[in-house]
């Protein structure tokens, strides 16, 4: 039996699995040892510029460790302005360049200038009182950074302080760690909820879809079906109380005619008969009379004219005789 593929699992298996890392790998040792060193170079570099840039010469001592001579710690600033020049004007890529970097300066030419001079304004005194200035920048941030981690106000005891800030590596590892689980599980989360999302929208789809068929056929189809069934109901409605009406004029006629009205309606139909007759054979006279005065002018026309007359009369006899003879049912 094929096991149905849960899309869902395949998205949140695919956005929260970890990719292969080969930064342990020995062949990236070289990198590692390489990014280390500028870490390194860039924490001190920073914490030598941020003396520098807090000297103030108005003060005279320094977070209780620097001594304020503004000529002393001159030329560590010189050498700092010096030293970020030449960072400028060196090439990044390893090929050689034989034409100037900027402004037809190049960093060999710096150092005959400049760097070399800053450099040697240096007085050895100042290499180990920046030294310990900058340990006790270092001796601080510990402090802070246990007494953040461990909750704790920070102790006398240097060596406590600097075993617990030698475990902050291991505590930071194992917080980013927890952070990039809640990082997967929230992106599972995320994932689950557009595919609920989505489930849902297809569904509302589906529905707005079936309700628009049942619509589109109560309007367009079953609508006028209910229509002409209720037409033809009330047509067959109509038919029958016609028909009603009818067989009623049928029972009236039939009592009419079976009743005591029959002898008199009989000797109706005598009479007009009779008369009847005698019309006819009048209209045989007639047809003869006028065979006889075809030749006769204007005289033709009055007989044309009484002749006219006559067969109107008898025209209306015989319906008279025509409907006594429909209602008395054939007598």
């Amino acid at each position: 039996m094929v096991r149905e593929i849960d899309h869902e699992e395949v998205l949140v298996s695919l956005f929260t699995k970890e990719l292969p890392t080969e930064e342990r790998s020995p062949k990236n040792a070289p990198l590692l040892a390489a990014k280390r060193a500028f870490l390194e170079q860039q924490i001190l570099y920073d914490e030598v510029t941020d003396i520098v840039l807090n000297l103030d010469p108005d003060t005279p001592e320094q977070d209780g460790n620097v001594e304020d001579n503004s000529l002393f710690w001159e030329p560590l600033s010189n050498l700092l302005a010096s030293a970020e020049v030449r960072e400028t004007l060196q090439v990044d890529s390893d090929e050689e360049v034989d034409k100037p970097t900027i402004l037809g300066m190049d960093s060999e030419r710096w150092d005959q200038l400049s760097h070399r001079t800053a450099v040697d304004q240096v007085p050895p005194e100042l290499h180990q009182l920046l030294l310990n200035e900058v340990e006790h920048r270092f001796f601080k941030k510990c402090q802070f950074l246990s007494h953040c981690v461990y909750g704790q106000k920070a102790g006398t005891d240097p060596k406590l302080d600097a075993a617990k800030a030698r475990g902050l590596a291991t505590i930071a590892q194992a917080r980013i760690k927890r952070i990039n689980e809640k990082k997967k599980e929230a992106m599972a989360t995320r994932i689950r909820l557009a595919c609920a999302f989505k489930s849902y929208f297809e569904k509302w789809w589906k529905l707005m879809q079936n309700l628009w068929t049942v619509i589109v056929r109560y309007k367009c189809q079953l609508e006028p079906e209910k229509r002409a069934a209720l037409e033809d109901y009330f047509s067959a409605i109509i038919d029958n109380i016609y028909l009603k009406m009818r067989c009623l004029k049928a029972e009236v006629t039939l009592s009419m005619a079976e009743g005591d009205q029959a002898s008199v309606l009989r000797q109706t139909r005598t009479s007009l008969d009779a008369v009847k007759s005698r019309l006819a054979e009048r209209l045989r006279e007639v047809d003869i009379q006028l065979q006889q005065y075809e030749h006769v002018g204007d005289e033709f026309a009055r007989i044309v004219k009484t002749y006219s007359a006559i067969m109107r009369d008898i025209a209306t006899v015989e319906e008279d005789i025509r409907q006594i003879s429909t209602e008395s049912g054939g007598l």
